[in-house]
This record gives C-alpha cells, sequence and structure tokens, in this order.
C-alpha cells in the first residue's frame, strides 16, 4: 500500500487541471473565464468538441465553438469534461490504447448517473456526471504503476476490490479516493469514489443521495458486460439502495434500456 499511496501523493497535479479547478470552484466564474482556459490546451478543447456532437445530444448542425458547446451541454457538463479530459490526458501518457475501456465504462457510468437522477429526481443530474466520470480513476492509477501484470490481475478476477486490495494493499476505490483528496474535490466526491462498490450504512446519509446513484449507475452499466472496466459487485445493500432510491421494476427496466443505448453511442465515440 505504500508504494501506491506514496505515488499518489507524489504525483503532480496537471497545471491545466489546477487552472480548471480554481475556475470550477470559483461561484463568480463565467463561460468566458472557462472558455478561455480549455482554449489554452487544443487537445481538451477538441475533446470537448467532440463530446458536443456525439450522438446522444441529437443535433444536425455541427458545433464548431467551445462557446456553443457550453450553450448546449451546460457550464457544468463542459467543466467536468474538462477536468476529466485533463486527468485522461495525464494518465494516458505512455500508455497508448491500454486503458480506453477504463475511461468508457467511466463515461458509460456517468451518463447512467444522470439517467438515474432524472428517473428518481433525487439530485441534480450535473451533480452526479463528474463522480460518474470520476468513479473508477483509480484503475488507470493502477494501470500506470503496474501495467500489464494490473490487466493480467483483472482477467482472472471475480472480486475486483478483493483482489486489489490482496496484491497491492489498495484497492482502485481507495486509490482513486486519495487521488481525489489531493485534488480537493469536495468530500461527497471522494465519499462516492472510495464507497462506490460498498456503500455500506454511508448510503444512508441524508445530505447526498450522490453515493447510491454511483453505485447503482455501476452495477447496471456493468452487468452483462466484460472486459477490464467492468466489475458487477453487488453490494449486500442493494435492494436497500433501490428503496432509497425509489427505484422499482419498471424504474431498473427503463434504466437498462437507457444503458443499452449510451453503451452504443460510446462505443462509436471510443472506437
Amino acid at each position: 500500500m505504500e508504494q501506491v499511496y506514496d505515488i499518489v501523493k507524489l504525483s503532480s497535479i496537471p497545471i491545466m487541471l489546477a487552472k480548471i479547478l480554481t475556475v470550477a470552484e470559483s461561484p463568480d466564474s463565467s463561460r468566458d473565464e472557462l472558455v478561455k482556459v480549455i482554449e489554452h490546451d487544443q487537445t481538451l478543447a477538441a475533446r470537448v468538441l467532440e463530446m458536443a456532437n456525439t450522438a446522444q445530444y441529437g443535433l444536425t448542425r455541427k458545433i464548431m465553438t467551445l462557446n456553443s458547446a457550453i450553450s448546449l451541454m451546460g457550464f457544468e457538463a463542459v467543466k467536468e469534461l474538462a477536468v476529466t479530459g485533463t486527468i485522461f490526458s495525464e494518465l494516458s501518457q505512455n500508455s497508448g490504447d491500454k486503458i480506453t475501456e477504463f475511461w468508457s465504462h467511466s463515461f458509460e457510468v456517468a451518463r447512467a448517473s444522470v439517467c438515474i437522477a432524472n428517473i428518481t429526481g433525487l439530485i441534480r443530474p450535473d451533480a452526479t456526471f463528474l463522480a460518474g466520470l470520476l468513479h473508477d480513476i483509480g484503475r488507470p492509477i493502477l494501470y500506470q504503476l503496474f501495467k500489464d501484470e494490473y490487466l493480467a490481475a483483472l482477467e482472472g478476477s471475480t472480486d475486483h476490490i478483493q483482489d486489489e486490495d490482496e496484491l497491492y494493499g489498495a484497492s482502485h476505490a481507495d486509490v482513486g479516493s486519495w487521488f481525489a483528496d489531493k485534488c480537493c474535490f469536495p468530500e461527497v466526491l471522494i465519499m462516492a469514489i472510495r464507497l462506490h462498490h460498498i456503500p455500506g450504512a454511508h448510503v444512508l446519509d441524508p445530505n447526498s443521495y450522490l453515493l447510491p446513484v454511483i453505485y447503482l449507475a455501476d452495477y447496471v452499466v456493468s452487468e452483462n458486460s466484460d472486459g477490464y472496466g467492468s466489475d458487477s459487485i453487488s453490494s449486500p445493500d442493494h435492494e436497500k439502495i433501490l428503496k432509497i432510491l425509489g427505484v422499482e421494476s419498471d424504474g431498473l427496466e427503463r434504466l437498462r434500456e437507457e444503458v443499452i443505448e449510451i453503451k452504443k453511442h460510446t462505443a462509436a465515440y471510443y472506437k
């Protein structure tokens, strides 16, 4: 565990991420300020524009500017994509396409969490997107550290959390929460990353529905899926979580149908 923790602790937060977080955390931030920050990173700007033009927004016209992207997607969504895009670029260095599967899974969970927010009406959809994108941030970090050894461990694993803990002294959920803490993300987001597989008593937190939403989004996206990104771990409190969210059989079926469409769009984007 010390090796993992020390590397996460000592790794530098990219300058661009620090700038984006500064804009994101300021209540006085404007669209123009966010555009100015993103414009300084051509790769990031292109990624945001690509996302704005994906099928889920159902547009017939091409989005050509960051201002238009923000108008379409909203300040929060673009901010979140900018944050995760910066992290993705940093963690993808020298990794080729190996971790694309992790990121496509995370994007699917982000979109599914928005669906759950819309179905339940218990939490603002834009409050769930970033947590979904970052819930598995520990996976690419572990891949960076251990490369193909880590992928090989996942291939034969039926319980990623337990096997990671045994091999490295920390799970991807632990590692992700340490990274999120280093980035000074809100505590509710850090908790969602740390506990998204095993929410336990924390799922009863009356101040936030974020943790149960991320748990359920991850669970449904991982159903009937394989590959490195998927890990459909059922919490002992699974039925309680459904009850807390007010998701009954028809709502669950609707969510599964939405996830099928999300997976189609994601496959096209990450191909």
